[in-house]
Parts: C-alpha cells; sequence; structure tokens
C-alpha cells in the first residue's frame, strides 16, 4: 500500500470500518511506515481532544438562522413574478437584458475616427504612381510618425 491510499483510509481504519484484507494491508505499511504512522497518532490525538470537549450550545446561532430562513430573499420578489406573470415576463425580463447588454457591448466597441494627418508631400507624389496595393502605405505615413 502506498502512503497516499493509506492516508485516505486512516479514519475508517480507525472507525473499524476496513474490510478484513484492507486493515491488513494498512497495518503492514503502518510497520514499515514512519511517516504515516505518526499521522494515525495525530488523528487519534485530534480524536480524544475533540470528545473531550463536549456539545457546545449556541441558541443564538440556531436562532438567526431560523429568522434568516423566514425572512423573503432578494429573488423571491423574481420568482414570484415569474410564478404569476408566467412565460410573457420571463421574456420581456431576457429582452430586457439582452437590449442592455447588447447597448454597453456596442458602447465599447465603438470607437472616434483617427483625425486625419498629413502626409509627406514628397511621399504622397512616389507612392501616388506606384503599383496597386501600395496605398496603404501612403495612408500609413513614414515610418515613426505617430498616430
Amino acid at each position: 500500500m502506498r502512503c497516499k491510499h493509506a492516508k485516505k483510509a486512516l479514519s475508517r481504519y480507525q472507525d473499524g470500518e476496513l474490510a478484513a484484507s484492507s486493515r491488513a494491508s494498512l497495518e503492514a505499511h503502518l510497520d514499515r511506515c514512519h511517516g504515516c504512522r505518526a499521522e494515525l497518532v495525530r488523528q487519534r490525538r485530534l480524536w480524544s481532544l475533540l470528545g473531550v470537549l463536549g456539545p457546545i450550545e449556541a441558541p443564538e446561532l440556531l436562532a438567526g438562522i431560523e429568522r434568516r430562513l423566514a425572512e423573503p430573499s432578494r429573488w423571491s420578489l423574481w420568482i414570484g413574478l415569474l410564478r404569476t406573470r408566467g412565460a410573457g415576463f420571463a421574456a420581456a425580463s431576457a429582452l430586457l437584458a439582452l437590449f442592455v447588454l447588447g447597448g454597453v457591448w456596442a458602447g465599447s466597441t465603438l470607437r472616434q475616427p483617427a483625425p486625419a494627418r498629413e502626409h509627406d508631400p514628397v511621399l504622397t507624389e512616389l507612392l501616388s504612381n506606384a503599383p496597386a496595393g501600395m496605398e496603404f502605405a501612403a495612408a500609413c505615413g513614414r515610418p515613426g510618425d505617430e498616430p
């Protein structure tokens, strides 16, 4: 048995839930492995300390939980509207959400056009007689120019 599997089985071993073959394999591993044996000792110590504590009473915690469960949630209005208005309300809500999200998306994608730049007249004249496809170079200006 490997340490990974042994450490996963330690809790079941302590609770007496392992089959005889698994228990024998784990005990053989514990005889050889100091790290897993130390982990078993740590877990046993933890369980013995937890057993000493006894139950903890927290009536205000329970009352708070019950109070929160009794309060209407934020979503109860929407759920109520969906139940009473049905599919029409759901469709209208979805359409409104679509328009809002579409407007946000469209607003974020709109860009102001770049201001027109003056080109070097010599470069413009040279490129005016250039072969097809060089118009792009004329529109870009000189290397190093800021847009």
